[in-house]
């Protein structure tokens, strides 16, 4: 993991990304932030996860983060998306995602705006 990882409290991890990456099933339950970068970044959800692995994104920076399902599902206001990212510029946006049985995600809270690719 290329990311910068800071421990609060010993509970919670905070991982800083400043370019485009893929998210390790190991940083579950993890914040993701894109403190540090100087334009757009991609994250990339990792494909085929075992269900109950859960993700938290936040904005830090004004610039776009896009969580991207690769070749997976994303469900969010009732809708599936099949491999197409959400995007966000709106700074304190949140979204946190879960992983299901089949490897697919749901978006289980957000927070600003979030769009979906078109």
């Amino acid at each position: 993991m290329l990311g910068v990882q800071h421990k609060l409290g010993g509970k919670l991890q905070i991982i800083h990304h400043s370019k485009d990456e893929s998210i390790s099933l190991s940083d579950t339950g993890k914040i993701h932030t894109n403190r540090g970068s100087a334009g757009l970044i991609t994250l990339l959800l990792p494909e085929k996860a075992p269900p109950g692995i859960e993700y938290t994104f936040a904005l830090v920076e004004n610039y776009e983060l896009r969580i991207d399902p690769q070749s997976n599902k994303l469900f969010a206001d009732s809708t599936t998306i099949d491999d197409k990212y959400y995007s966000s510029l709106y700074l304190g946006g949140l979204m946190r995602v879960c992983s299901d049985k089949n490897g697919d995600w749901i978006v289980i809270a957000r927070y600003g705006t979030w769009t979906r690719e078109a």
